[in-house]
């Protein structure tokens, strides 16, 4: 087995998306290249993915042009053709390092994009987005150290307030590694709860529960106390929530209920990423089951 080219061969696929301006197969492809990165325990190109994967969540909430189109194109071709030439020739430590650096420019270059005209007239204070998000963060922490289940919107609050303070502020990438912390437990959050409200849940269901979340918020108060700790670790944290992730998305697909983030722009035509039309896809279908069990009675 040639676990590289299992890896490899997706990338191709991603590479030919892009190049057909195909971001739905994109989406498709990154998960795909985030679920063998766990099967192969391949922590390198689960990042890579993890950032495919959250820049096609972030371009499917943008309104392009055909020429915007070919230039986000071109950035996240270039950011893939950068992987793929450095991924050999530097040591571990240093490459997560180099893709951080280089997925934080890429990002600024695609979120460019969503910044609207009037925003222009923000002036970039990195000093400010580093105060608001440790104010965000200590907010964050205090709330879900208490957590009950009306509270589970608060990280897409989290997530909305860290956009704006990038897109107004700007940012250095320590801040978009907790943001892309933040991001990948939100996708596990929804699963995680519905396995703790199960009927049938006992005392070791509830522990398992609060100690999961003790974990993340343990990761937060890190952050909090010296950033750099949890940046040095940040590969291994998002890998781990990656593959609960990919794990819990095999063992329940689309039949939990997740709160997606939208957008809604100028023109008031909402924005509906790839994940909320899944789920749309699934409602319906099962709706259109149950309407025939209906009439089979």
């Amino acid at each position: 087995m040639n676990s590289t080219q299992v890896l490899d061969d997706t990338i191709s696929a991603m590479i030919s998306s892009l190049e057909n301006y195909n971001f739905s197969l994109f989406n498709i492809l990154s998960n795909r290249l985030i679920t063998d990165s766990v099967f192969l325990n391949n922590k390198i190109y689960c990042i890579f993915g993890i950032f495919m994967r959250e820049l096609s969540q972030s371009i499917s909430l943008i309104e392009l042009s055909k020429e915007l189109n070919k230039q986000a194109t071109d950035e996240l071709l270039t950011f893939i053709e950068k992987f793929l030439e450095k991924r050999d020739k530097k040591s571990e430590e240093y490459f997560y390092d180099f893709l951080w650096k280089e997925y934080s420019i890429l990002y600024n270059n695609i979120m460019i994009f969503s910044i609207a005209e009037e925003e222009e007239n923000y002036s970039h204070d990195k000093d400010y987005t580093n105060y608001a998000i440790d104010y965000i963060l200590k907010f964050l922490y205090t709330e879900l150290e208490n957590f009950f289940l009306k509270k589970r919107p608060i990280l897409l609050g989290v997530l909305s307030e860290i956009d704006r303070l990038f897109k107004n502020f700007g940012f250095e990438y320590k801040h978009l590694i907790i943001k892309t912390i933040i991001s990948f437990f939100n996708r596990t959050i929804d699963y995680k709860l519905y396995e703790y409200g199960d009927k049938d849940q006992d005392l070791r269901d509830i522990n398992e529960f609060n100690n999961y979340l003790t974990q993340f918020l343990d990761i937060i108060l890190r952050y909090l106390e010296d950033a750099d700790k949890v940046v040095k670790k940040s590969h291994e944290y998002l890998f781990e929530y990656a593959k609960e992730w990919r794990l819990l998305y095999i063992k329940y697909l689309h039949t939990i209920p997740q709160y997606i983030q939208v957008r809604r722009p100028k023109n008031e035509q909402m924005l509906i990423p790839e994940d909320a039309k899944e789920q749309l896809k699934n409602l319906v279908s099962k709706s259109l089951l149950k309407d025939e069990k209906v009439e089979e009675k």
